[in-house]
């Protein structure tokens, strides 16, 4: 790759939301949490797929 195609990937990049994206993931991640990433859903008012950039999810265990 060439240094002028690096750059202009890392702007496109950088105008996506994409580096929010995955710091954010990353930060429930590091908190414990169980990250995915781009997952879809089918919306269903207008029967399209949608993405979800990032989900978190966490387990509560209750010690007895």
């Amino acid at each position: 790759m060439t240094d002028e195609l690096i750059k202009k990937v890392k702007a496109w990049l950088d105008s996506q939301g994409y580096p929010l994206e995955m710091r954010v993931a990353r930060y429930f991640q590091n908190a414990g949490f169980r990250v995915s990433s781009s997952e879809y859903y089918l919306d269903p008012d207008e029967k399209k797929p949608r993405e979800i950039d990032v989900i978190a999810s966490l387990e509560k265990i209750e010690r007895k």
